[in-house]
């Protein structure tokens, strides 16, 4: 079963984002308990923990590559393949 999406906290967020004053992205942050996620480059991403359920939010740059179109492409092509979560091909 999937938690309903998180409306509010998205929009209070991309609000504080688009502002771009860190001490609005900070203040949403610790009101709704979000944890700055690192690693992505192009993207934003934060934990989220809701009902004892942790959830990743992230936030796609818009631009002409549609990185959202092309990662729910690629998610769901694995769950219609029965693929739980992507593996290493060909690593060492």
């Amino acid at each position: 079963m999937h938690a309903p999406t998180p409306t509010r906290l998205l929009s209070e967020l991309r609000t504080a984002l688009a502002i771009g004053d860190q001490a609005g992205i900070d203040a949403v942050c610790e009101a709704w308990a979000l944890r700055p996620l690192t690693g992505g480059r192009n993207n934003l991403a934060y934990g989220w923990a809701d009902s004892g359920h942790e959830t990743c939010i992230k936030l796609y740059k818009v631009d002409e590559r549609r990185r959202a179109d092309r990662e729910w492409a690629a998610l769901t092509l694995m769950a219609e393949n029965d693929m739980d979560h992507p593996g290493l091909v060909g690593g060492s």
